[in-house]
């Protein structure tokens, strides 16, 4: 159960004692502009309950020497987060190097099963850059669901740029409305069944198609529209 849904399906979830942080690789941040998440710390039962010290809310930092020095792009005061919220931050000039590293850290906690902190849907863009033009074949991996879908990390050439609540239990997901490989499912529980593009360079006359089915009934249901 952990915090609950934070923006849909999974989220990773920090609780036990000791250091609790999350930490990216060492990334080329000189074309991004923002980075955006859902987050939230604490709440109002045992496995999510509420923070008591400002030392226990969450720090985004920025480090470009590896870790060994941290900056600060934003906190996360524990008063303010104790419902899930989506942030969105500006990077600031010195963040942006060939080499940065984001860590979201909590400075302080009570120990195992207290203080807890989830966040989900992690991402860093350019307002400018992220346009892409659309492609014929969304470059989903064959086998997406062999695995878990949810949350899964698409492919950053994908026109998708998040799935919420996509897939449903491995054992039906094979029978499910007779899915095909190219099919996504939404059949989870956990919050908004969403599936978002990044921002697609459209021009008129392009047209957009998609077929769906709800409910498992047998019927399929074809759309087409055309964008002026």
């Amino acid at each position: 159960m952990g915090c609950g849904v934070i923006s849909s399906g999974s989220s990773l979830y920090f609780s036990k004692a000791g250091l609790r942080q999350l930490v990216s690789y060492d990334l080329d941040t000189e074309w991004a502009e923002f980075v955006q998440f859902y987050l939230r710390v604490g709440g109002d039962w045992a496995e999510c309950n509420t923070a008591d010290s400002r030392e226990e809310g969450v720090l985004l930092q920025y480090s470009n020497n590896g870790g060994i020095s941290w900056g600060l792009i934003a906190e996360m005061y524990f008063t303010d987060f104790t419902k899930p919220r989506f942030v969105h931050y500006e990077l600031p000039l010195a963040s942006k190097t060939p080499c940065t590293r984001l860590r979201w850290w909590q400075p302080l906690n009570s120990g195992d099963g207290y203080d807890q902190w989830a966040i989900d849907d992690v991402i860093i863009l350019s307002e400018r850059q992220k346009h892409i033009i659309p492609m014929a074949n969304p470059t989903l991996p064959q086998n997406f669901y062999e695995k878990p879908a949810f949350d899964y990390p698409l492919n950053q050439m994908s026109v998708w740029l998040m799935l919420g609540n996509e897939g449903m239990e491995k054992e039906r997901n094979g029978s499910f409305c007779a899915t095909t490989p190219s099919a996504m499912v939404f059949g989870r529980s956990d919050g908004d069944r969403v599936a978002v593009t990044r921002d697609l360079a459209l021009r008129p006359g392009y047209t957009l198609q998609f077929k769906v089915r709800c409910m498992c009934v047998r019927s399929l249901s074809l759309s087409l529209f055309f964008l002026s």
